[in-house]
């Protein structure tokens, strides 16, 4: 079979290889020639050299590889940045909203240089959410929702079922395990599902679908997001006034959803995925399963936060203390950050008062406008120090979470795996999402001025 060289490229410099010299895929570059060359030991020789106990690489040619090996290593050293570079680079790149906070929480000090933001950081919401990414973590490992999603793809038998299935699973999910756990679930797993079944032309829809899928999904539970989660405690308010307060707006978002996902042409599927099943630990399962519910009684006020924090840690570090690397402490440090950064600017009283008169106007659209900038969960926390509007809060950031392509972080997390996936296509990807979050956004935004007719959209 014929050797495709546009298959490969240097083993020297990494640059598309032009030849296969000396038993070696290299460039046109001299250097990576002559690099060729030693490594070989020169055409045909090399074997006979070895056995006559000689140098592989020829009498003469010794200053020529160390004058070869001195210009690989110069040109490392210019083309590798510090690691400290290269890790700050990784770390904005990975996390950038906590590396904004960061930033805010340490800049306020300027403003309140005292310790009394320290006690205004909410406890309760973070234990919460330990133990809720503890159980996800648990639940993940043992490949529940892959072993939930290939079985129901493997029973549709067209184009807009399995799209169907492949939406409605994050959409449902997201309910309980937050929407940013869903995709990190569910959207490698369809990308998965979709390459292995040739259909790639549907990848775009289904996973522009997805991410605006869990976020009306999670809007209808106190812990399907972060903000909710965080009003939610801040308020004390119960299940019931979470539901009624987003319903209407989660109603007009899946419609929407509906309709657009009839318009993906139902073809008959041409293959169907082959996978195995995952083998777990049932103790493994049944823990994880056990902190989960834990969470949600702690949500209903029927245990205590901390109990149930150390609680879960103790069945994890016991039954599975590598879930405990999969928890995201860079959500919990995020919000330490916020807590601190409202604290210190709320005690600069002339800046306070002017963001509540502003927010006062209408918290609900300021909050969802604020979130196109900042992000949802952020936009949620900040304001929460100017307004007592719950109501404006808690479905503003939901509704802020549509949009732009930074309104919520769900939308970053498709995005990157959708990049990585098919290289070269992230603008077709982005143009098609963003249409569909805006319409999405327009759409609830005019909702809450219709529900604002009749009397209801406050508090």
């Amino acid at each position: 079979m014929a050797i495709n060289l546009d298959d490969y490229t240097c083993e020297f410099c990494g640059r598309p290889c032009k030849n296969l010299v000396y038993a070696a895929f290299v460039c046109d570059d001299p250097e990576c020639l002559e690099k060729a060359r030693i490594a070989r030991g020169g055409p045909g020789g090399h074997m006979k050299r070895k056995a006559e106990g000689k140098p592989i690489i020829p009498e003469g040619l010794e200053e020529v590889a160390e004058e070869l090996k001195r210009k690989e290593m110069q040109r490392t050293e210019r083309r590798v940045p510090p690691m400290t570079e290269i890790n700050v680079k990784a770390f904005v790149k990975k996390k950038p909203v906590l590396f904004i906070s960061f930033v805010l929480a340490v800049c306020s000090f300027a403003i309140n240089p005292t310790l009394d933001a320290f006690g205004n950081i909410r406890y309760k919401v973070l234990g919460i959410l330990f133990i809720f990414m503890a159980a996800m973590a648990g639940l993940k490992a043992c490949g529940v929702f892959e072993s939930v999603a290939n079985g129901l793809a493997n029973r549709t038998n067209s184009t807009r079922k399995l799209a169907l299935v492949l939406v409605a699973l994050p959409y449902f999910v997201s309910m309980a395990i937050t929407n940013d756990v869903a995709l990190l679930v569910f959207v490698p797993l369809s990308i998965t599902i979709l390459m292995s079944m040739g259909l790639e032309r549907i990848m775009i829809p289904v996973l522009a679908l997805q991410t605006l899928a869990v976020n009306v999904g999670c809007m209808i539970t106190p812990f399907g997001n972060p903000h909710n989660l965080f009003v939610f405690t801040e308020y004390d308010l119960s299940v019931l006034d979470v539901t009624l307060a987003v319903l209407p707006y989660m109603a007009v978002g899946t419609v929407l959803l509906a309709i657009t996902l009839m318009t993906i042409k139902d073809d008959p599927i041409p293959q169907r995925p082959d996978y195995e099943r995952q083998e777990y630990s049932k103790v493994h399962l049944w823990a994880s399963f056990a902190i989960f519910v834990m969470g949600v009684l702690t949500v209903l006020g029927f245990l205590p936060y901390w109990a149930c924090v150390v609680v879960a840690l103790a069945v994890v570090l016991v039954v599975a203390w590598r879930d405990l690397l999969d928890v995201n402490y860079g959500l919990i440090l995020t919000f330490v950050c916020l807590f601190i950064f409202t604290s210190n600017i709320a005690s600069w009283g002339t800046l306070a008062d002017a963001l509540a008169e502003i927010i006062a106007i209408d918290p609900l659209t300021v909050t969802a406008l604020v979130s196109q900038v900042t992000c949802n969960l952020p936009a949620t926390v900040l304001l929460n120090g100017f307004t007592d509007d719950w109501y404006g809060l808690l479905v503003g950031s939901d509704v802020g979470g549509f949009g732009g392509p930074i309104a919520s972080m769900a939308s970053l997390i498709t995005l990157e795996a959708y990049s990585n996936a098919k290289p070269g296509s992230s603008r077709k990807y982005l143009r098609y999402f963003l249409g569909l979050s805006i319409l999405m956004f327009v759409l609830l935004i005019a909702t809450h001025v219709v529900l604002m007719q009749f009397g209801i959209g406050t508090a």
